[in-house]
């Protein structure tokens, strides 16, 4: 099979499974092992991942699949939280696209909890010893 196909299948595959939802999936998983229900769990968020990005919500970018997947296991507490007041009668997977917005930001940039901080900025050692470093005798400071 080339790929161009296959990934056609496996894209029709993710679409199919990104309508149904994660508890569906999990209710359906009687007799199966802990692994093969991690693999459909697993199945589930990508296409919802995919989903998101299809839609414009996420940027693939700025959004990791592992930081998707850890807020879309994180937000699980609060779906059950506010479930009965924001969006009623929502499954967890429309909760978390409509109201959680895939745990992204407006522009679709996303972060977990897990991640590290990255500081863009210096400290103000750092920028003092860079200042230090410029200025050249004869310079004129303001």
């Amino acid at each position: 099979m080339k790929k161009g196909v296959l990934a056609v299948v496996v894209f029709g595959l993710f679409l199919v499974l990104s309508m149904s939802s994660l508890s569906i999936v999990a209710g359906a998983t009687n007799g199966l092992s802990q692994s093969e229900i991690q693999a459909n769990q697993d199945v589930v968020i990508r296409a919802l991942y995919e989903k998101a990005i299809r839609q414009g919500k996420v940027a693939e970018k700025k959004y990791r699949y592992a930081a998707f997947k850890e807020n879309y296991n994180l937000s699980k507490q609060d779906y059950e939280t506010w479930k009965g007041t924001i969006g009623k009668g929502l499954n967890y997977d429309e909760w978390f696209d409509k109201i959680a917005n895939y745990g992204a930001f407006p522009d679709g940039e996303g972060h977990s909890p897990s991640e590290q901080k990255l500081s863009l900025r210096g400290t103000q050692a750092q920028n003092g010893d860079r200042l230090k470093n410029t200025i050249r005798k004869g310079d004129i400071l303001i």
